[in-house]
């Protein structure tokens, strides 16, 4: 195993430049263990053949035919991406005018079935040339077909690949529209892949997952759980999660007091989700007049949190003044993480809040002078721009 992960490792450093001699003899080393038999060598080498790499020429049909090579052997990945291709439908490679579909010494057969594999059988794959129920054009080398596709998926699942239980449960839930007879779409068994994805710590499943439990498809529905999913999907860095997630729990999250606001903005923050975080503190600074004296440090830290989302346009659109001014607010009301970079804008740019904040008195002015904010924010513990960021976006409450 170790072996060809470095002999792959080796080939793929050379994407600038033409092989070498040693990594050509490298590669060699390497096709001869998928032609000896090696389901994991088969399967890599079917990926680098696909579309060809280095002085590498795509062969199209050989790389499927290795693919086929390595499910028949029981290689997980490769029956996940042999389901995924049933399921989407493989193109022909194009052609130069005049050009043959199959290699030199290559026939149909070679790709077409595998040894023993009848093309139109229950639950077998079907020819790659011809679709068997109803499939798909001529121009798709492998045709899209929902039962080849739902059995290899199901062999990968059952052999452990999150991946394949992820596309099996989406095959599922949105069968094509050309797959034969009207049946109902078995919801509870793609529950029951999708949460083996999703313990497997796959993000899309966790959010699909968490999807059906908001809408109650196939399974129960949860709230609760479809918020812990969506937020392990957040943390595991998928995007889409943290939309879905706003649309969920939106309307509930504006009415917190202060300070549960902000330990929630800051949870969401920290996990990668900015869009929520800044939704729950919005809606503060239009109240902020209520804010006791006892709030203020609150008030002071969320206009900071504000400041910085504008600044770097995260959860918010990139608004440099916008971002000068909740600093500048922040910074009023003591803020020392605040105060440095306000310090440090308004060293550059003087007049920076002339606009922003006309209705400054002049001991609010006076205090709002780079010194005077710089050596504030020092007293503080906060003497580099890194630890300002640090402070606002800190877990804990009491932090600068």
């Amino acid at each position: 195993m170790k072996s060809l992960l470095y002999t792959l490792l080796l080939l793929m450093a050379l994407t600038s430049a033409a092989m070498s001699p040693e990594a050509r003899r490298s590669f060699l080393a390497f096709e001869q263990r998928a032609e000896n038999g090696d389901p994991e060598a088969q399967y890599r080498l079917s990926a680098i053949l696909e579309k060809g790499f280095d002085t590498i020429p795509a062969d199209t049909l050989r790389s499927l035919s290795l693919l086929r090579r390595a499910a028949n052997a029981g290689y997980a990945p490769a029956m996940n991406y042999l389901g995924y291709l049933y399921q989407t439908g493989f193109p022909l490679p194009k052609l130069s005018e005049g050009e043959s579909p199959l290699s030199p010494g290559q026939s149909p057969s070679a790709v077409e079935q595998s040894e023993g594999e009848s093309p139109c059988s229950p639950g077998q794959s079907p020819s790659v040339v011809e679709p068997c129920e109803g499939g798909s054009p001529k121009s798709l080398l492998i045709p899209q077909n929902p039962d080849s596709a739902q059995y290899w998926l199901h062999r990968a699942a059952t052999a452990g690949d999150p991946k394949a239980a992820h596309n099996l449960a989406y095959l599922l839930l949105n069968p094509p529209a050309f797959s034969s007879g009207e049946r109902a779409k078995p919801d509870s068994l793609a529950v029951i892949y999708l949460t083996q994805a999703a313990e497997a710590g796959l993000p899309q499943s966790q959010t699909l997952l968490a999807d059906l439990c908001v809408q109650g498809r196939g399974v129960a529905p949860d709230t609760i759980r479809a918020i812990h999913l969506y937020e392990s999907a957040i943390a595991a860095g998928f995007p889409d999660a943290e939309l879905r997630l706003l649309n969920t729990i939106g309307p509930r999250i504006t009415h917190f007091p202060p300070e549960e606001a902000l330990s929630e903005a800051l949870r969401y923050w920290n996990m990668g989700a900015p869009a929520i975080a800044t939704t729950i503190l919005l809606p503060l600074t239009e109240a902020s007049t209520s804010f006791t004296t006892t709030e203020t440090p609150t008030l002071a830290r969320i206009y900071a949190l504000l400041g910085h989302a504008y600044s770097r346009g995260r959860g918010v659109p990139y608004d440099h003044h916008k971002a000068n001014e909740y600093f500048a607010r922040a910074a009023l009301l003591g803020n020392p993480s605040a105060r440095f970079i306000l310090a440090e804008t308004l060293e550059i740019f003087p007049d920076a809040l002339t606009t922003l904040l006309p209705d400054l008195t002049p001991q609010q002015t006076e205090t709002l002078t780079p010194d005077h904010l710089r050596a504030k924010a020092v007293l503080a513990g906060i003497t580099t721009a890194e630890a300002a960021t640090a402070a606002i976006t800190a877990p804990a409450l009491t932090t600068p």
